[in-house]
C-alpha cells in the first residue's frame, strides 16, 4: 500500500514538474513572437523614415527657399565654402568670392574685360531659381547672389568693407592684369561718363527710361549713345588699342555701348554715387596713371 501512495506521489511530482516545464517553454515562446513583433515594428518605421528621407532629397520644386535647405538639398559642402567662412555661415567669405570673379569667371588674365563682361556665367546668365535648379557649379551659386542682391547704397555699403577693397588692390600688385585686361581704361571711361552725365542728367534720363521702359527696342539706345553722348575723350580711352593685350577681340562700339548703359542701371538702382566712389578709389590705388581729380 505505501509503494502505491509512493509511485502516485513520485507521479505527481513528475507530472507537476512536466507542465511546470512546459508553461515556461509557452512562456518563452510568446516573448520571442512579441519581440518579433516589435523587430518588424521597428524595420517597418525605418523603412518608412528611409523613404521619407529620399523624397525629401529628390525634392527640387519647393516653394519656399530657406539656407538651411539651400545647404541640406542643393549644395556641397565645397561650393558652400565658397560663400562663407567655417567659422560662420552668416559670414561672406568675400575673399574667395572677388578671386573666383576676378580669375575664373571673368578670368582677366586672359581676357580682356570687354569680352570678359560678355561672356560671364557670374554676370550675365539669365537668372537661375535654385528652387527649380539644382547647383552644381560654384558660378551658378554666385550668379544667383548677383542677380538677388539688395543693390541699394545701404546695403553695399555693409557689404563691402575697407578690408575688401584692400584685398582687390592687393591682387593687381606685381603684376600688370589691370593694365592688360583694359580694366584700367573702363574703369577711367566709367568715371568720366559719369561726370558727363552730372551735367547731362537728361540723357541719363532718357537712357534709363528705355532700358526699363515698356519699349523693348534697345537699338534706340545705342543710337542715342552713339549719336549723341559719347564724347571724344570717351572715344580715345576706349580704342581698340587699350584692350588689345590678349588675343580675345571686343567691339569697340561694344564698349562705348557699356560705359553709358552700366549708369542707366546704377540710376535705376539707386546707388550711383556710391559706385562712382568705389570706380575713384579703385583708379587711385591701382592704376599707374590715376585720373587727378576734376579731370
Amino acid at each position: 500500500m505505501k509503494s502505491f501512495v509512493l509511485t502516485i506521489f513520485i507521479s505527481t511530482l513528475m507530472f507537476s514538474c512536466g507542465a511546470k516545464k512546459t508553461h515556461e517553454s509557452e512562456a518563452k515562446s510568446e516573448e520571442i513572437e512579441l519581440k518579433g513583433i516589435e523587430i518588424d515594428s521597428l524595420k517597418a518605421q525605418l523603412a518608412r523614415r528611409k523613404e521619407a528621407l529620399e523624397a525629401e532629397k529628390n525634392n527640387h520644386h519647393e516653394s519656399k527657399l530657406e539656407l538651411g535647405s539651400l545647404f541640406d538639398r542643393y549644395l556641397s559642402k565645397s561650393l558652400f565654402s565658397l560663400i562663407f567662412n567655417d567659422s560662420s555661415q552668416f559670414i561672406l567669405n568675400s575673399n574667395s568670392i572677388i578671386k573666383f570673379i576676378l580669375f575664373q569667371d571673368l578670368r582677366i588674365d586672359k581676357y580682356n574685360i570687354s569680352s570678359a563682361l560678355f561672356d560671364s556665367n557670374v554676370i550675365r546668365k539669365e537668372e537661375i531659381d535654385l528652387t527649380k535648379f539644382e547647383v552644381t557649379e560654384k558660378w551658378q551659386l554666385l550668379h544667383y547672389a548677383w542677380s538677388t542682391a539688395d543693390r541699394s547704397t545701404q546695403s553695399l555699403s555693409s557689404l563691402i568693407t575697407e578690408r575688401d577693397k584692400r584685398f582687390v588692390y592687393s591682387l593687381f600688385e606685381n603684376n600688370t592684369y589691370y593694365q592688360d585686361s583694359g580694366l584700367d581704361a573702363m574703369v577711367k571711361a566709367l568715371i568720366i561718363v559719369h561726370e558727363e552725365f552730372a551735367q547731362n542728367k537728361e540723357g541719363l534720363q532718357e537712357i534709363h527710361d528705355i532700358l526699363y521702359g515698356d519699349d523693348d527696342d534697345h537699338s534706340k539706345v545705342f543710337e542715342i549713345i552713339h549719336n549723341e553722348l559719347v564724347t571724344p575723350q570717351v572715344g580715345s580711352i576706349l580704342k581698340d588699342e587699350n584692350f588689345s593685350n590678349y588675343d580675345e577681340y571686343s567691339e569697340y562700339e561694344n564698349r562705348i555701348n557699356y560705359v553709358y548703359r552700366f549708369w542707366g542701371r546704377r540710376y535705376h538702382e539707386g546707388n550711383m554715387g556710391f559706385v562712382y566712389k568705389l570706380l575713384r578709389e579703385l583708379d587711385e590705388n591701382v592704376s599707374v596713371y590715376p585720373i587727378t581729380e576734376g579731370a
